[in-house]
């Protein structure tokens, strides 16, 4: 989901329109022409959005469609409902393989309700999550315009805010945001070369909902069995930049930039003997992970439903496309190292060619240590 969460980028509630009341008896007849509102200025209206939904509750239909390089596309459909400030409950609607599924989300914790069989997945989540606005990386590596007139979304005008990247000189996403509450109505994102890769959208929004007392309770289930998620972090430890060099036995590979992307965090996962370390990157927009295990043995790590590609020529990894994001897997002599990204497959394989040596590549020969 990421979430982005999907279409989660909003700012604080409503602000009445101001009401003009015209003059009274005897007052000129005169009426001075009406202009439309001059557009805000788009990057605080991007900042203001960002936090939005913390003070700002509504439900609605939605839509999000992604677009793989080849150019299939697959769409889900969604009754949304949230409580400000962090509780979100999601049905879904289509596609049939998915209908009847739930998501049920808060700060802490995610809760997947599957109806056959009748089971509940509980996913702890990280407290290290990289969701705040850096706003020094994002004048550095995007600019913003709005356009002068809005748009007509879900029933209400919003304004059209464009990013586009200074480094790839693309445009790298586009907000429909209504100016009063702050909601993005509709998101669009693009691959590398300028075709759609995700629209999310609302087809109707109410921002005076109403909630069943268990709405944003996984206790609305009862007997379903439920089962903890894989990919809960056992043990997370949210670690400071500077004090990581002597996890993984000193092998752990921490560059402090990627290409335009910046380290932010790190977090150290416990699952019984198994140690993983969490890179957290960001370039003020899209988060970049860079997941590092020690291995066990000389096997290659394999992921499912992924295809080998070449890393810079060098390098030989396993590529894999999600909902909305990649992974990439490539192993070094002593550490399998898994990137992943909400870029595309292009610019994944560009960012993981900053970290392969340069050079002839044996995998049983490299291992890379933390500047």
């Amino acid at each position: 989901m990421t979430a982005i969460r999907i279409a989660s980028i909003c700012w604080l509630a409503a602000i009445l329109l101001p009401v003009v009341v015209g003059a009274g008896a005897g007052a000129s007849s005169s009426v001075a022409p009406v202009h439309a509102p001059k557009p805000p200025d788009a990057f605080a209206l991007y900042r203001k959005s960002v936090d939005a939904a913390d003070g700002c509750s509504f439900a609605g239909h939605q839509y999000v469609t992604t677009w793989s390089d080849d150019g299939r596309s697959s769409t889900v459909v969604a009754r949304v409902y949230h409580q400000a400030p962090d509780q979100f409950f999601l049905r879904f609607l289509a596609p049939r393989t998915r209908a009847g599924r739930v998501i049920l989300e808060n700060k802490a914790n995610q809760w997947t309700f599957v109806p056959s069989p009748k089971t509940v997945i509980h996913t702890a989540k990280s407290t290290a999550a990289r969701e705040d606005v850096n706003p020094d990386l994002l004048r550095a590596h995007y600019s913003f315009t709005i356009g002068a007139k809005r748009d007509r979304i879900a029933g209400r005008d919003a304004y059209v805010i464009s990013l586009t990247s200074k480094i790839r000189k693309d445009r790298a996403i586009r907000y429909w945001i209504d100016p009063y509450t702050g909601i993005a109505l509709r998101t669009e994102r693009y691959h590398a070369g300028g075709n759609l890769a995700f629209v999310s959208y609302y087809s109707d929004i109410n921002f005076h909902p109403k909630f069943a007392p268990s709405q944003f309770s996984p206790s609305q289930w009862t007997g379903a069995k439920v089962e903890q998620s894989r990919e809960s972090p056992s043990n997370p430890e949210e670690l400071g930049v500077q004090n990581i060099s002597s996890n993984l036995n000193g092998e752990l590979f921490a560059p402090p930039r990627i290409r335009e992307y910046t380290l932010v965090g790190v977090t150290k996962m416990q699952e019984a003997s198994r140690q993983t370390l969490h890179l957290h990157y960001s370039d003020g927009l899209s988060n970049l992970s860079l997941f590092e295990t020690l291995k066990h043995n000389r096997r290659a790590t394999h992921m499912a439903g992924s295809k080998p590609v070449r890393i810079g020529g060098q390098a030989t990894g396993r590529l894999s496309e999600r909902f909305n994001y990649c992974l990439l897997n490539w192993d070094s002599k002593n550490l399998s190292l898994t990137l992943l990204g909400d870029v595309s497959p292009e610019t994944l394989l560009d960012l993981a060619t900053a970290l392969v040596p340069p050079g002839p590549h044996n995998a049983a020969a490299h291992s890379w240590r933390a500047p």
